[in-house]
């Protein structure tokens, strides 16, 4: 989970009731939906949080309920008269709402897309009106026209719903998930430049197009004739052919957009663990003062994830290989899990090593978190 989450204890008053709400939030969302952002900010969090655990992630209605007041203005006071009550945007009540646990809600019941357009809605066109003048006559000099009313009015751009989000879990189920686009990743990432914390635990391979990889899709090229790879990365691309170039490409894309990134959660994706310290080729036309800086002398041609710049920042990245060597299976299996997991942590700790080793001691202090093995 996010780190700084102050989880009420197990059992207590606070947890019950969190739980009990989360249990019953389908007659809760029609009965409270819309006026739960009256709540304090921290139980909010806790909310979201709770829903996620106990429903196995949330849709876009889930969080308007939470986050985004009712459009109706109008309650009875102790009186019973009716009264009204101007209500400010989502995003200045929810100003100080800064830890979004999203754990398994993505690739179950949301789509990136959707939460980018829930978070960041888009300005709405221009309302088109016909002034009173404008039904009389047209103006017949420039003085006229400037007292005019404007025909196409610019509303007001709507503010975030979360204009400052510094905690952000898009952690995947490891088991029950449907296929992410880190596409729409990279464009929710251009939005929040201040994100501090982010969990992509259980992520696949960084790549632009995960179904042409996942079956080895090709195309061939009709002056050559010779069979190109569909996508930038291919089912073997990095078991045999040890090619990174697309995942680092795009990890480079990534901390260009949240450079105040200071803790990254990539638990379970220990596949793809070797790009974040493996050094690329890059074509001629592609070298530009992003990657001038990455190499040593006469490396002008190679490019990585950088950790001196964009992720100058990032001290902790959390390298869980997501699973444990379960007890009371064949010898020669449990060997096989035991190998396997010796590896991840072993490449967990390569990366520690090369990060530490690229700041050359400037910089923050960077560390892995990452299981010990067991004697």
């Amino acid at each position: 989970m996010l780190p700084d989450l102050m989880l009420p204890g197990r059992g207590s008053l606070l947890d019950m009731a969190l739980r009990k709400f989360a249990q019953t939030w389908e007659w809760q969302r029609e009965v409270y939906g819309g006026f739960l952002w009256e709540l304090p900010t921290h139980l909010r969090e806790l909310m979201v949080f709770y829903l996620g655990v106990q429903r196995a992630g949330l849709e876009t209605d889930d969080l308007r309920a939470v986050l985004v007041p009712s459009e109706e203005r109008v309650w009875e006071d102790e009186d019973g008269e009716e009264e009204r009550r101007e209500i400010p945007q989502a995003g200045v009540l929810n100003s100080e709402f800064k830890r979004l646990d999203l754990s398994r809600s993505l690739g179950n019941c949301l789509k990136l897309r959707e939460l980018e357009e829930f978070l960041f809605p888009p300005k709405p066109p221009p309302t088109k009106f016909t002034s009173p003048i404008d039904q009389q006559q047209e103006p017949d000099s420039w003085e006229d026209a400037l007292d005019t009313p404007s025909q196409t009015p610019s509303p007001s751009v709507p503010l975030p719903v979360l204009p400052n989000l510094t905690h952000l879990s898009l952690a995947l189920s490891p088991t029950s998930s449907s296929p992410v686009s880190w596409r729409h990743l990279l464009s929710l990432a251009s939005h929040l430049p201040q994100l501090t914390h982010l969990s992509l635990a259980f992520w696949p391979v960084p790549t632009l197009t995960p179904l042409a990889a996942q079956l080895g899709a090709s195309v061939v090229n009709t002056e050559s004739g010779i069979a190109v790879q569909y996508g930038g990365t291919g089912f073997y691309s990095h078991t045999l052919d040890d090619d990174w170039s697309e995942a680092v490409h795009l990890l480079r894309r990534l901390s260009q957009c949240l450079y105040g990134l200071e803790w990254l959660d990539l638990t379970g994706c220990g596949a793809w663990w070797e790009a974040l310290f493996v050094r690329v080729e890059v074509a001629p036309d592609e070298i530009d003062a992003a990657h001038q800086g990455d190499g040593d002398e006469g490396e002008r041609g190679t490019t990585m994830v950088d950790w001196c710049g964009a992720w100058g920042k990032v001290g902790t990245v959390v390298l869980d290989p997501g699973w444990r060597v379960e007890e009371g299976k064949g010898e020669l299996r449990r060997a096989g899990e035991r190998s396997r997991f010796v590896e991840l942590v072993n490449k967990a700790k390569k990366v520690e090593k090369h990060v530490r080793g690229v700041r050359r001691g400037q910089g923050r202090w960077f560390s892995v978190e990452c299981p010990a093995v067991e004697s």
